[in-house]
């Protein structure tokens, strides 16, 4: 316990003692611990150092530099107001600012707002759902993202930003490369200043590829469509476009200059300087390339075709195949071992030919077992596509890609793709502008659209993502098996999960989060109203930011307070940061905070305790009656008993 300042033995005429001066000096200096009681004002010149409590009651005043400052609380409220003498803005300066529910704060000048966020990094920022910002000037938003990179910066839904300067946007993905970006589904930036986009790409390690568009379709299923490899001073440049999915190899690169795998169409002219080689690989078909950028047919141009691959009856204008079939200039074709042009004479006006029939095969040859995929019989005004026995004037056996078709009979038997929909899966629809159907019996419909397998995407960005799930609205992301996400910037990302309204969240299996900003974790359970949240199994939480912890619980009303109790019924009644319940039911008790009006009757079979009261009406812990109050039955064991602890047993009859 501290000592208090005496002024035992000092008196007129009597001796002053050592430890009367010295009692000063060990309480002012701190070698001592006193309690000093100062009544009127004390005048600080210099610094001023506290440990332990300041206990100030009324106002706090600070004077620098002819300028003070008063630090005051409002009445009636838990608000301090800082103000200055001359008028002048005021602030305060902190190291670090936490405004979220069940957050931490830890780095220094660092910011948390949201729940259940963490801002550990000096100057990170953490923000949203159960975010992370443990990098120096991290940041981090949305909701499970990560940014542990030095000025990294993470938002979506569960992306990590490790490497110095990284970015990551959307689901899932990952910047781990120095100064890398990753953008989209699942993607995966590994190397430094690589920018990667689109969906579940293939990481590539030296040579660094600055550029990547994944096109995989889950993490065991990983491919990239478009990889750009070079940069600044590398000795390795090259670009690569992959659409047959075989070369989706981490440890594989491809030549320099440009390499494609499947078929390329180049629509309209696309010229190369002299010297360049086209590499086209097994499987490849080119139209519309017109090699040489010197004088017309001139130049040292080469196309160069590996094995089985074919130009099929293409006339390249610059080359002039004729019905003599050879080239002009100094341009050439170099088919590779085994590759077959079938350059068929092209009869036109110029010679004066004419054609009946035409008929379209694969490499090699049509002598060599390939296969015929496409005829055109003048003797029966047919068309075969994919078929050499066409029935009607245009038989196609597979997708077709029109503007419009006018019929008065259509069988459509695989994907149908309408306005600016792709049709990729089997038996998928996509209709609409930017439409993807990606999956087996996808469904797509609206603007910028995706649909996985069994899946249903419509309205605008919205996606569906795997077996059976259903998007629609705006910005919305069905994330599981059987999910269902509907409204605006929804995410069901469990299965069998449903969120619909604005913002809200369902990520426990079979759960339902609508309204705005609500979250669901608990499996099965179900969140409503403005930003309610849900944990426990089977739990329900509505109204104004009420939580249902554990499994089971019903809660309702506004910021209540959680409880650890199974099947606990709870009506909460606080406000924003002063968290109350009106009522709370678990098990066999029932707590209510306030009074309980009875109007009418009260059946009590057992014993009712009151807590008494010194004033009258009382305001909490009492039953008022507003009547009678009627005993009935008979018998000696009838009774009307109060407890006033007088008696000798408590009890009183009455």
């Amino acid at each position: 316990m501290a000592k208090l300042l005496s002024k035992n033995g000092i008196n007129t005429n009597q001796s002053i003692e050592a430890w009367h001066i010295t009692q000063s000096i060990d309480a002012f200096r701190g070698l001592d611990d006193y309690d000093i009681n100062i009544s009127g004002s004390l005048t600080v010149t210099g610094s001023t150092l506290i440990s332990g409590s300041l206990t100030v009651t009324g106002s706090l005043n600070i004077h620098s530099n002819g300028v003070g400052l008063s630090l005051s609380p409002t009445p009636g409220s838990s608000v301090l107001k800082l103000s200055s003498s001359d008028g002048s803005n005021t602030k305060i300066e902190v190291d670090g600012i936490n405004t979220g529910q069940n957050s931490i704060v830890d780095g220094k000048f660092a910011s948390v707002f949201g729940s259940g966020s963490r801002a550990l990094g000096t100057s990170s920022i953490a923000e949203g759902i159960r975010t992370l910002a443990s990098g120096i000037a991290a940041h981090s938003m949305g909701v499970n993202t990560t940014a542990s990179g030095f000025a990294s910066i993470s938002t979506g839904v569960e992306t990590d930003s490790t490497g110095t300067g990284s970015f990551t946007a959307g689901s899932g993905s990952q910047a781990v490369g120095y100064a890398s970006t990753a953008l989209g589904i699942g993607a995966w930036a590994s190397a430094s200043g690589q920018v990667v986009i689109g969906h579940y790409n293939a990481p590539f390690g030296s040579p660094t590829s600055l550029f990547v568009v994944g096109g995989g379709n889950s993490n065991d299923n990983r491919g990239n469509i478009i990889e750009v490899y070079g940069g600044s001073g590398s000795a390795f440049k090259a670009i690569r476009l992959d659409v047959s999915g075989q070369f989706n190899d981490p440890g594989y690169f491809p030549d320099p200059g440009l390499s494609i795998y499947g078929s390329a169409s180049f629509y309209g002219t696309v010229r190369a300087a002299l010297g360049t080689k086209f590499l086209f690989n097994s499987g490849s078909s080119i139209q519309g390339l017109i090699p040489g950028a010197g004088t017309p047919f001139t130049g040292d141009t080469f196309i160069k075709y590996d094995n089985d691959n074919t130009v099929l009856g293409k006339r390249f204008a610059t080359f002039g195949f004729d019905n003599n079939a050879g080239t002009k200039g100094a341009n050439n074709f170099i088919p590779g071992s085994g590759s077959y042009i079938l350059a068929t004479t092209y009869f036109d006006a110029l010679y004066g030919n004419h054609i009946q029939d035409l008929e379209i095969w694969s490499s090699p040859s049509p002598y060599t077992g390939s296969t015929q995929f496409a005829i055109i019989q003048g003797s029966t005004k047919r068309m075969g596509i994919l078929t050499n026995t066409p029935s009607s004037s245009l038989h196609v056996s597979g997708g077709i890609t029109s503007i419009s078709i006018t019929s008065s009979d259509i069988t459509i038997y695989n994907r149908i793709s309408h306005g600016g929909g792709d049709a990729q899966g089997s038996f998928s629809i996509a209709s609409g502008q930017s439409t993807s159907a990606v999956g087996v019996y996808s469904h797509t419909e609206g603007y910028n659209t995706l649909a996985q397998l069994y899946a249903h995407a419509e309205g605008g960005n919205t996606t569906a993502n795997t077996y059976f799930a259903h998007s629609e609205g705006e910005n919305t992301l069905a994330n599981s098996v059987g999910s269902h996400a509907e409204g605006g910037s929804t995410i069901a990302n469990a299965p069998y999960a449903h969120s619909e309204g604005s913002a809200s969240m369902a990520q426990g299996t079979g759960s339902h989060a609508e309204g705005f900003g609500t979250f669901t974790s608990g499996a099965f359970s179900h969140a409503e109203g403005y930003g309610s949240y849900t944990i426990g199994l089977a739990s329900h939480a509505g109204g104004l930011n009420t939580i249902a912890t554990e499994p089971y619980q019903f809660v309702i009303g506004q910021y209540n307070i959680t409880s650890s109790g199974n099947s606990a019924f709870i009506i909460g009644n606080g406000e924003n940061n002063s968290r109350s319940n009106l009522l709370f039911a678990s098990g066999s008790e029932v707590q209510i905070t306030g009074s309980l009006n009875v109007t009418g009757s009260l059946n009590i079979n057992s014993i009712l305790t009151l807590t008494p009261h010194t004033s009258w009406p009382p305001s909490t812990g009492s039953i008022i009656l507003s009547g009678s109050l009627a005993i009935s039955g008979s018998g000696a064991a009838m009774k009307l008993m109060l407890y006033n602890g007088t008696e000798p047993d408590g009890w009183v009859e009455v």
